[in-house]
């Protein structure tokens, strides 16, 4: 049996299970990180050094991850992460996730994924592209469910006073 980590659901289990912990836990571990920033960063810092020191085995990967999360959880207020893009880009996290890969493909189909060869700018180029592709698409995309919401409840809105 060929098993290729990182195309078999088992290798993203526990990225997936750790995220959901995460998840969980976050307004405890925000809390921790928000009165312990120090630690939290000797953490990140230790993780990344790690990453590096070590190798990108699953394991260093996870605790990379993991403190990375942490870390940004306790970032509520100043400091690099708290700034209007990155509040923008919060806003629209979850539809850059759900799109991205659709974006890779169109790139993909349309022979844009090595314009410039296999090498280090094709790769920049595919994840900038990948990148504005999905900020844009998700914008429209929340644009327009807004729209169909603002008419759909204008719609029941009026079906009420009708009814009255």
């Amino acid at each position: 049996m060929n098993f290729s980590a990182r195309t078999n659901i088992l290798y993203c289990a526990v990225y997936f299970i750790v995220g959901g912990l995460i998840f969980l836990y976050r307004k405890e571990l925000a809390e921790f990180a928000s009165k312990h920033k120090v630690i939290a960063g000797a953490i990140l810092l230790i993780a990344t050094v790690a990453y590096f020191a070590l190798g990108g085995s699953t394991l260093t990967m996870l605790f990379f991850c993991v403190a990375a999360l942490v870390y940004t959880l306790g970032c509520n207020r100043g400091g690099v992460l708290v700034n209007p893009v990155a509040k923008f880009l919060g806003g629209i996290c979850f539809e850059i996730y759900l799109c991205h890969m659709v974006i890779y493909r169109v790139l993909e189909k349309l022979h844009l994924v090595h314009l410039f060869g296999n090498g280090l700018l094709a790769y920049i180029f595919t994840a900038v592209a990948v990148i504005c592709g999905s900020v844009v698409f998700s914008v429209c995309a929340k644009w327009f469910l807004n729209k169909i919401e603002t008419f759909l409840k204008e719609r029941v809105n009026n079906r009420r006073v009708n009814h009255v």
